[in-house]
This record gives C-alpha cells, structure tokens and sequence, in this order.
C-alpha cells in the first residue's frame, strides 16, 4: 500500500511537471509571435519605402527632367542591398523627347529590380 501511494505520487509529479513545461511553451509561442509580426510589418515598410523612391517616376509620356531624375535614383542604390538597374544613361536621353518609364519587380522579395526607360511613340 506504501508503494502504491508513493506511486501516485510520482505520478502526480509528472504530469505536474508536463504541465508546466506545456505552460512554458505556450508562453514562449505567444511571446513569438508578436515579434514574427512585427518583423514582418517592418520588413514590408521596407520594401514601401524603396519603391516609393522610384514609382512617382514610372508613367507615360514623361518629360526629359523626370526620366532623368528617375535615372539618377536608380544609380544611386548601386552598390546597395536592392540595387535597381537602368539600361538608360542621361547621355542617351534627347531634351525634345518624352518617355516611357516602366519598372519590374522581384517576385520573391517585392523590391524594384529594374527600370525601362523608352521614348514615347
């Protein structure tokens, strides 16, 4: 009978013990979770504030000075993490044309990549 009750509570023990470890790891899971989200959110806001520099740009029928200003923000991420390329110099553009200002982006990360600059037809 004495080892039954020494059992028991043994037992007992136990799953007092799992339980405080499920506790502890539920704990954890909800303390997690808001950081993976805010991670998230910033890592998005990220993402807004490159392509804001250049989206403002894109359009039809742009004149001289935009495609240019567009030409000098896409030269100045060169040498960044997410550097966008221009296949346009300043030199090729001609003052009396309009252009055509496109971009594309990176599927997997959503950042700008590359920037299309034709004359208008």
């Amino acid at each position: 009978m004495e080892n039954a009750s020494k059992a028991l509570i043994i037992a007992g023990a136990i799953l007092i013990s799992i339980l405080l470890i499920s506790v502890g790891i539920i704990i954890m899971n909800a303390i997690n979770d808001p950081v993976q989200q805010g991670a998230s959110v910033a890592e998005s806001q990220a993402v807004e504030i490159h392509n804001s520099r250049f989206t403002g740009y894109a359009g039809q029928d742009v004149d001289y000075n935009t495609a240019k200003q567009c030409i000098v923000a896409c030269n100045s991420t060169k040498g960044t993490d997410h550097p966008v390329e221009c296949g346009t110099t300043i030199g090729s553009l001609d003052r009396n044309s309009t252009y055509d200002i496109d971009f594309e982006f990176d599927d997997a990360t959503g950042f700008i990549t590359e920037c299309t600059i034709e004359v208008h037809n």
